[in-house]
């Protein structure tokens, strides 16, 4: 079988050798920079570490310019877990998740293992006559998000490592820990210090990527326990997926999973040697290495498709400077709205791109190629609501198929799988998508289609994309994830197995709450041919105009987000502090079921906060006593809003379908939207303390 080039990334046969330019993909040039990660397993005493930085010394003599992370010396870390759980006796330390206090004291304790060998390593290079700059998590403004066990980094200071670079010094970062987004200490969990190394490889655009580890790369099963795959080579190249998924447990799964969601390229090998297994964006590998490939879990880009200057931009600066060819005439800096029904053939007998907007239209266009870029997919189609998107999708299973659907989705869809999919021959059942045992067991033989929402609406119920998605493939059923409620640049369930994703693109996508629009993006020709048919048949393409509104809107996707989701953490914070709220449910609070799944799959907690305000009275007198806030179904506009979902968004959800979530009578959705943040608190704060007293002023008086 033939190998061919991922549209992120260089060939693997020839990737981070030569130290002349940047990693094909990122957002920076990164030119002639390695980042070095030396494992536990090499810095094993003071002869280990000293080779380690003989490693570091090699690189730089090569001319790359090092970047190195260093774990703790080797069976540190597991020795500070162990005397900690001798010291207060809790029992399995890292499953015990009750005491936030007490995983502060743990995540400190066990970050003195890093920072001790990240010293010890600088002494060495010193030693070398090698400058080194020791960077640790403070200092470097290293931020994790996600369970303070197991967090995943969000964001760096990368100014301070240029400078070290621009000044030859040797910047040296202690791996596996960092700063809490809610504050203190966090840890990054199994394979944490791959992740730091990672990390920093996709924010400073790194040309190399390698690990060091005490082995020589990565093996059919795993090498430390079995001792015939260690008489061969390893494995020469790998994709992440087949890396994961492989036994020789040489990288921790996770940490291959999060290379693949940013799009890095790695290295994994001994010291001494460029030898090793590369892994990254091959799409098709050699059967004997790597095996068939199913296409839904390809891995999709982790920038934008471009050519030239648009090549290899991050998201944020591809949507808005992406060349479409609905540019290519007059060169207007806003993709022009193509308002016609028909287009003028030059022949009647052959057509050209465009003949009839229902149909394409070049504005539309331009808007399928935007979004599907942000999901890394290779075909997207846009609709003109997120309903006709998720029916075309729906009416994928023919008469007599079935479809199995999570038990907490939007009223609409319920409705849909209640009423419209019976009608056409499609049974419909729901099952809780959040325990996959049930989800196994619910499948059956006649099942075509698994969908489900995670974060679901409203209750935030988080289900496993990658496991269900698997479970699909393995039963020969279509996994779709609505994603509307994190967008593409929080979540992207096809890169973790999902075959089709959809959008109600009226929400974050759009924006600003003035366009009604659908998206489904997959990698599929097939599927995607099949919605393309529909779309036409149907006549449920997206106008001309909305495309337009579609794309202006997602060209801000980003800026938005990051004020929504930032003033979505404070008030779910807010919120729980308050006396008549019997519970948030937010992504990004600890203890929300589930958070692990999603910090595992997701880039954030999303802007939607929901919580229980004790009564349905209560409730309704807070949203209607709001001042700032609007009563409003939908989200993921610039203008915050809050609802009552069960009699609201979902009061149309039909009774008939059993199974269904109960929602309950005193939920309120908060959509969280730009404004300031301050303002935001006071009234919804100030509305709730009114509803409240006047709710226990009414049940006295009564």
């Amino acid at each position: 079988m033939s190998r061919r080039v991922g549209e992120s990334g260089a060939s693997l046969a020839t990737a981070a050798v030569e130290p002349g330019g940047g990693r094909e993909g990122s957002g920076r040039s990164g030119e002639g920079i390695c980042v070095l990660k030396l494992g536990g397993s090499v810095l094993d005493g003071p002869e280990g570490v000293r080779h380690a930085a003989d490693e570091v010394a090699r690189l730089r003599a090569a001319g790359w310019r090092t970047v190195v992370v260093v774990s703790a010396l080797r069976g540190r870390t597991d020795a500070l877990f162990e005397r900690a759980a001798r010291t207060d006796g809790a029992g399995p330390v890292l499953r015990d998740s009750r005491r936030a206090r007490r995983e502060e004291h743990l995540a400190r304790l066990v970050s003195t293992g890093e920072l001790e060998a990240a010293a010890l390593v600088a002494l060495a290079l010193e030693a070398l006559g090698l400058e080194a700059r020791l960077l640790d998590h403070r200092e470097l403004g290293l931020h994790a998000d996600g369970p303070v066990l197991e967090s995943e980094p969000v964001s760096a200071n990368a100014a301070l490592i240029d400078r070290a670079l621009a000044d030859g010094e040797v910047p040296v970062v202690p791996g596996y820990v960092a700063l809490h987004a809610a504050g203190g200490t966090a840890l990054l969990g199994r394979g944490g210090s791959d992740y730091t190394a990672l990390f920093l490889a996709w924010l400073l655009g790194a040309g190399r990527c390698r690990l060091v580890k005490d082995v020589a790369g990565i093996f059919a099963s795993d090498p430390r326990a079995v001792d015939g795959p260690q008489v061969g080579e390893p494995l020469a190249e790998l994709d992440w997926e087949a890396a994961a998924r492989l036994g020789g447990r040489v990288v921790q799964p996770r940490a291959l999973h999060f290379a693949r969601r940013l799009g890095v390229a790695l290295e994994v090998g001994a010291p001494g040697t460029d030898v090793g297994t590369r892994v990254g964006s091959v799409e098709e590998a050699e059967a004997e290495t790597v095996g068939s490939r199913p296409e839904a879990i390809q891995a999709p880009p982790a920038v934008g498709v471009g050519t030239g200057a648009t090549a290899g931009l991050r998201p944020s600066t591809w949507v808005v400077k992406a060349r479409h060819s609905a540019r290519a005439v007059y060169r207007p800096t806003s993709v022009p709205i193509y308002q016609t029904a028909t287009f003028e053939q030059a022949s009647a007998t052959g057509f050209g791109a465009f003949d009839y907007t229902r149909t394409d239209n070049p504005t539309r266009s331009a808007v399928e190629t935007q979004l599907a870029a942000l999901e890394g997919a290779g075909h997207g189609l846009a609709f003109a609501s997120g309903m006709a998107a998720l029916s075309a999708v729906l009416r994928l299973v023919a008469g007599g198929g079935e479809i199995l659907a999570g038990s907490d989705l939007y009223g609409g869809t319920l409705r849909w799988l209640g009423r419209v999919g019976p009608r056409a021959g499609v049974r419909c059942r729901l099952v809780d998508v959040a325990d996959p045992a049930a989800v196994a067991a619910a499948i059956g033989p006649d099942t075509r289609l698994l969908l489900l929402e995670t974060p679901s609406n409203p209750l935030l119920r988080i289900a496993d994309i990658e496991c269900l998605g698997r479970m699909a493939r393995e039963r020969g059923v279509l996994l779709a994830v609505d994603n509307t409620l994190l967008s593409p640049l929080l979540q992207n369930p096809l890169a973790l197995g999902a075959d089709l994703v959809v959008h109600s693109a009226t929400k974050h996508l759009a924006g600003h709450g003035d366009a009604t629009a659908g998206f489904v993006a997959t990698h599929s020709e097939r599927l995607a041919g099949r919605l393309a048919f529909h779309r036409n048949a149907e006549g449920t393409g997206l106008a001309p105009f909305e495309a337009w509104l579609l794309l202006r809107g997602a060209m801000t996707l980003h800026v938005r987000l990051e004020r929504e989701q930032a003033t979505a953490r404070r008030l779910a914070a807010r919120l729980r502090d308050e006396p008549a709220v019997r519970g948030v449910l937010y992504p990004g609070l600890r203890g929300h079921p589930g958070s692990r799944i999603h910090a595992r799959q997701a880039r954030g907690p999303g802007t939607v906060v929901c919580f229980r305000a004790g009564s349905p009275r209560v409730a309704r007198r807070f949203v209607e006593g709001l001042e700032l806030v609007a009563t409003a179904v939908s989200f993921g506009g610039v203008a915050t809003t809050a609802s009552l979902p069960r009699f609201m968004s979902h009061a149309s959800a039909p009774g008939e379908l059993g199974g269904r979530t109960p929602i309950p009578s005193d939920l309120v959705r908060l959509s969280v939207g730009v404004e300031d943040p301050s303002d935001l608190e006071r009234d919804i704060v100030g509305a709730l303390r009114r509803a409240a007293d006047a709710t226990a002023r009414t049940v006295s008086l009564g």
